[in-house]
């Protein structure tokens, strides 16, 4: 196979196994932390008044959601790629780029902000890591 090819196919791979991981934790966090009723998911406003409701341990576990699917995201892309961590790379770009879309566009709380960030760095630093072994 294509070099070229399999480093594509390592982002795609990547990505995929990244966002399952993040539509199972926030869809087991939407469980245990449920939205206010009557939340209107399309309205930033109503958002603002949701998110504000619930405790700072649902946002917690979001993060921690996020850095599994990072390393776990890393670590597929990596391994599918060959051995090569540029895939992973880009993969953290594109996963960085649409939490701050996200963060942009949902209202989050302030201190949410900052590691919301900085998860993805560490999270594909340690899958590629572990790819590597």
């Amino acid at each position: 196979m294509h070099p070229g090819f399999r480093r594509v196919l390592g982002v795609l791979a990547g990505l995929a196994v990244a966002l399952g991981v993040i539509f199972a934790v926030e869809a087991v966090n939407g469980t245990i932390y449920p939205l206010p009723q009557g939340t209107i998911v399309s309205s930033r406003e109503s958002m603002r008044a949701a998110l504000a409701t619930l405790p700072a341990m649902a946002l917690v576990i979001v993060l921690v959601g996020w850095l599994i699917a990072a390393v776990a995201g890393a670590y597929v892309a990596t391994k599918v790629a060959g051995k090569v961590p540029g895939p992973a790379w880009v993969l953290g770009g594109l996963l960085l780029a649409v939490t701050i879309l996200n963060l942009m566009s949902v209202p989050h709380p302030v201190w949410f902000w900052f590691p919301a960030v900085l998860v993805w760095p560490p999270g594909i630093a340690a899958g590629v890591k572990l790819a590597l072994r």
